[in-house]
């Protein structure tokens, strides 16, 4: 079930559905459909989810299947590593990281290790 996945990402990203849903432009009704209908998410907003959680839409396409109806919500986030969110979300950030220049890339430097001494953002 989709949502299910959903549920994974958002908590993984440290999100609530209703932030998600304001940030990308949907209902709160249609993330409620997901979950009590089972329904999956149109092309568009497949795409937008992909977008925000910097996964491929083949990522949340595919993974969405019953192996994610476990009773757990950390061995969601354990099947969603080992699915490889991890791997897609480096490879967006290097993606991003290497279209920059030189001026570009160490401004991201410094604000990634400015985030890596904030206590909301470290593991």
């Amino acid at each position: 079930m989709f949502y299910n996945l959903f549920k994974v990402l958002c908590e993984y990203n440290s999100v609530s559905s209703a932030q998600v849903s304001r940030d990308i432009g949907i209902n709160q009704s249609t993330i409620s459909m997901w979950k009590a209908q089972g329904t999956t998410p149109s092309t568009k907003t497949i795409s937008a989810l992909a977008t925000y959680f910097n996964v491929t839409p083949e990522f949340l396409l595919n993974h969405e299947d019953s192996t994610f109806e476990v009773n757990s919500t950390i061995e969601l986030k354990q099947e969603a590593r080992d699915r490889g969110f991890e791997d897609y979300r480096k490879e967006a950030l290097l993606k991003s990281f290497y279209s920059l220049n030189e001026l570009g890339q160490k401004k991201a430097v410094d604000e990634i290790s400015d985030l890596a001494t904030h206590p909301k953002y470290i593991k």
